[in-house]
């Protein structure tokens, strides 16, 4: 309960990013909502796209009562909540519908994959690891809102989301594993090749370490152990991404693309535009317990800034120091 509201936030910015993204990167950006009247019921890709537009709405509804709180329209916010478990319940489906579905999409590369990383599990594998990885970013970035404003983060929460990602780490594991050995693939694990260094560098920042580290309910339970935790998860599965979609593919292609800087600009501004609403959003929100006096109690010490001399702006925080 104490970092719903934040983890509903972080969902929606972060497939909002991933349309402006994708919105850009098709080069024609209209495009983008074809989907809604051009239908083709055997493309996995229209799948997703309808999952996941249905899936903002959701999101945005499950958000709507912080807004709503804020405005003060109670009317309204009595109608959301006699809606919500609906809108909870569409939620979950809709997302394990277009998480499974992703990994759905690779089942057409079998000979540009690599073996350690095609198999007919993807569907599972990637919903799973979704289920782990969004346990442990949303602890992450809780963790960072409360540090912004020197507040004490919900541990008792915190150390609760990491217990279950623990468990959804195992099974990751098991499953990856288990399947690489039925399939007979196990003697590419002890390959001295670059596809064998990046599997097992993927597998333990994404798992391995996490899993070992996340046992422990001392490190649950600190706040510093829990993001460093976290963050290795995360990046973890980021690679594994990038993994399926690119990088394992290279050794059988023999292709190789490099972004373009404007591209790594783009995405850079996407995703900073989105982190500046996150941060907006929980600065006048109760979209988090405990900020809210955190942030009047730092109100109260702001500085009174010259409006003419340009300089105060920049340097207020140090003379206030």
């Amino acid at each position: 309960r104490p970092v719903v509201r934040a983890a509903v936030l972080l969902a929606l910015l972060a497939y909002s990013s991933v349309g402006l993204g994708l919105s850009i990167d098709i080069g024609i950006p209209w495009r983008i909502v074809f989907p809604v009247w051009h239908w083709q019921l055997h493309s996995v890709l229209f799948e997703v796209a309808w999952c996941i537009m249905l899936y903002l709405g959701m999101l945005a509804l499950e958000l709507s009562p912080a807004l709503l709180e804020k405005l003060g329209w109670e009317r309204a916010l009595g109608v959301v909540h006699k809606g919500t478990i609906v809108f909870v319940i569409a939620g979950i489906s809709l997302s394990t519908l277009h998480q499974s579905s992703l990994g759905t999409l690779f089942l057409a590369t079998p000979y540009r994959l690599h073996p350690l990383w095609y198999t007919d599990l993807l569907p599972v594998l990637f919903f799973v690891s979704s289920m782990a990885v969004g346990c442990l970013t949303i602890s992450l970035v809780t963790l960072l809102a409360y540090w912004l404003y020197e507040a004490t983060p919900p541990m008792d929460a915190l150390a609760g989301l990491g217990r279950i990602a623990a468990w959804l780490l195992g099974a990751y594991l098991v499953l990856r594993f288990a399947e690489i050995g039925l399939a007979g693939e196990a003697g590419l694990l002890l390959r001295a090749d670059a596809d064998t260094l990046n599997f097992w560098a993927e597998t333990l920042l994404s798992a391995g370490i996490p899993l070992a580290l996340l046992t422990r309910a001392r490190l649950r339970k600190s706040p510093v152990a829990l993001g460093l935790i976290a963050a290795c998860a995360t990046l973890g599965f980021t690679l594994n991404r990038v993994d399926v979609a690119g990088l394992a593919t290279l050794s059988l292609t023999r292709t190789f693309y490099w972004p373009a800087w404007t591209e790594w600009a783009i995405t850079s501004g996407v995703l900073s535009g989105a982190a500046l609403i996150f941060l907006l959003a929980v600065d006048r929100l109760d979209l988090l317990p405990g900020l809210g006096e955190a942030r009047r109690q730092r109100g109260g010490d702001r500085v009174e800034l010259d409006q003419a001399d340009r300089s105060s702006l920049f340097f207020a925080g140090q003379r206030h120091g």
